[in-house]
């Protein structure tokens, strides 16, 4: 509820002329009202999900792969844990860009056009090429990446810190 309205924010200062968030915020609520700041809302929960369904499993399978293969018998550290959620992060990035290409196009679309995805990833792929359809995808994977293993390192930290008490 909070994420998107932040997100159609800051796409909107990242590719319009104006590159204040005060002010985009502004013309958002002027021109298009609450709803607009909702733009792309669907196509977040269309990117996020299949994220998730992604990364998490392939988490689980990597420490528990790095268990086996380093016959480690306790529980991972943060920087163990960390590692296997940047790779399986890195993997949900790339594999989910198109979503993310779809959900900023919609995001930035000011025409209140179709904001059906497979039409609009059909529309990329034959006006711009399959490459466009992974615009974005370097800084993406790497970003979340980074997070992946901060946050997934953090997690596993957390969780074993609670076990113990």
């Amino acid at each position: 509820m909070i994420r998107v309205p932040v997100e159609v924010v800051k796409q909107r200062c990242q590719a319009t002329t104006i590159s204040s968030s005060s002010e985009n915020f502004k013309l958002i609520f002027a021109k298009e009202g609450i709803p607009g700041f909702y733009r792309g809302f669907a196509a977040t929960i269309c990117r996020e999900v299949p994220f998730s369904i992604i990364q998490f499993p392939i988490w689980e399978a990597l420490k528990s792969f790095y268990q086996k293969k380093a016959k480690i018998e306790r529980d991972l550290g943060f920087f163990e844990s960390g590692f296997c959620g940047a790779i399986s992060g890195a993997i949900a990035a790339s594999t989910t860009t198109p979503l993310d290409v779809a959900k900023t196009r919609i995001m930035l679309d000011q025409t209140n056009g179709s904001y059906n995805i497979p039409a609009i990833l059909s529309s990329v792929y034959k006006n711009e090429g399959f490459g466009a359809l992974f615009a974005g995808v370097y800084p993406r994977t790497f970003w979340i990446t980074l997070g992946g293993f901060i946050y997934l390192g953090t997690l596993e930290k957390v969780k074993n810190i609670l076990q113990k008490c």
